[in-house]
């Protein structure tokens, strides 16, 4: 911590020039980008995946399985990738599983199809497993709608698209922010709040 602090003045002339610096500074050359959760689950649920930058989890509670480090700050504990809080193997699991908490575990498991997990499930009921087999497929199909005709037309700060986002956060009951993609075309990520 002390180390960051004392490059605080580099990181804010790196952060705060108005064009891309051609050299990065070098204690920055290592640095990682990771995605900030209320639950472990949310990876999943957001579908973040498919953002291949991610190189760590934080996030409040650990209840999924990701290929991920996860480093979760209720009880500050750092997981390897697919490490779970409590192992699927575990004789404990069976009963935990009937609770939210093990419930994601399982789910987590299941689409990033885990061996351990797709033997669990064999033990389960027919119906249970149907249930969660269809629980699993509605997650990886799930994607959030966005009018991407509005947003693609728009120019970044224009009072049109300040409007256009605060009235899709306002009938969809969400969180809305605008960034660019890599070739510099506007695009809104919409959050449920």
């Amino acid at each position: 911590m002390e180390a960051l602090l004392e490059q605080a003045e580099v990181c804010a002339a790196f952060y705060g020039a108005s064009e891309a610096p051609k050299r990065v500074p070098e204690f920055l050359v290592r640095a990682r980008q990771a995605v900030v959760l209320a639950k472990s689950s949310d990876y999943h649920y957001y579908h973040l995946s498919d953002y291949p930058d991610f190189r760590l989890v934080i996030c409040g509670l650990h209840d999924s399985y990701i290929h991920l480090p996860v480093w979760e700050m209720r009880t500050n504990k750092r997981y390897k990738a697919r490490e779970t809080a409590v192992a699927i193997t575990s004789p404990t699991f069976e009963r935990l599983r009937c609770t939210q908490f093990g419930h994601n575990i399982l789910l987590g498991a299941l689409i990033e199809g885990n061996q351990d997990a797709l033997t669990f499930t064999k033990t389960l009921p027919l119906r249970t497993q149907n249930r969660l087999e269809h629980e699993k497929e509605d997650i990886q199909a799930r994607r959030y709608q966005v009018d991407r005709w509005r947003f693609s037309r728009m120019q970044s700060g224009t009072k049109l698209a300040k409007r256009s986002v605060q009235a899709s956060s306002a009938t969809m009951n969400t969180s809305a922010y605008e960034s660019c993609n890599a070739e510099g075309i506007p695009y809104l990520v919409c959050l449920p709040v």
